[in-house]
């Protein structure tokens, strides 16, 4: 099939034995709106093909162990008190099991540190990514130039939307209805630059007021 774009980054998995190790998470989205995610671990290379890079991910995981958990920073761009600078936010991502439901999900834990490693503001949530974004954000009371707050960003509410690389960037459209809902408008996601990370920036950035919570 088609690669309409792709992602390499360079996590830290942590496995259920306490040993860290730097992997390669490599991340193609393809035709038929569909994710492939290889990780390369120091011993084995695990590869899966889904609907989102979110259900990729837990189905790989999965495969290692229930125990195992990935690191990533992430830089951010913020404005903060009239200031801007350049944060990192921790992103930690591990499994849990909802006993309610008899099903695994994702969990995401989102931290930011002190130089000297201390953590200054933390939030966690489940499968839904952008819950634990915007409590941070709450906590560091702060504006993200990121794309999950564009203007220029939206998502198609389908039920299986990955808000963490499923984001659409509209700015190249010359026209938009932005009042009405996302299913009335589809021929704009049909014209936008498709899986977006929630984390990008670009120089078109436009802040909105959107909240998730």
């Amino acid at each position: 099939m088609k690669c309409l774009a792709e992602v390499v980054l360079y996590p830290e998995l942590l496995g259920s034995n306490g040993h860290m190790q730097e992997v390669q998470l490599y991340i193609k989205f393809i035709e038929n709106k569909s994710v492939e995610l290889t990780l390369v671990t120091e011993t084995n290379t695990y590869n899966k093909t889904s609907f989102s890079y979110i259900d990729c991910l837990l189905q790989i995981m999965l495969q290692i162990s229930t125990d195992v958990q990935l690191n990533f920073n992430n830089k951010v761009r913020i404005q903060q008190e009239n200031r801007n600078s350049i944060q990192t936010i921790v992103e930690i991502i591990s499994v849990v099991y909802d006993h309610s439901d008899e099903e695994y999900y994702l969990k995401f834990h989102l931290s930011t540190r002190a130089p000297s490693g201390k953590t200054i503001c933390e939030s966690s949530g489940q499968e839904d990514f952008t819950i634990p974004l915007q409590l941070l954000k709450n906590q560091m009371k702060a504006e993200y130039n990121i794309c999950a707050f564009c203007e220029n960003a939206d998502f198609m509410s389908t039920g299986n939307e990955d808000l963490r690389y499923g984001w659409y960037c509209l700015r190249e459209l010359s026209e938009r209805e932005k009042d009405i809902p996302w299913f009335k408008r589809v021929e704009e996601f049909h014209n936008a630059i498709p899986y977006v990370n929630a984390f990008h920036w670009c120089p078109q950035f436009k802040r909105s007021d959107r909240s998730f919570i």
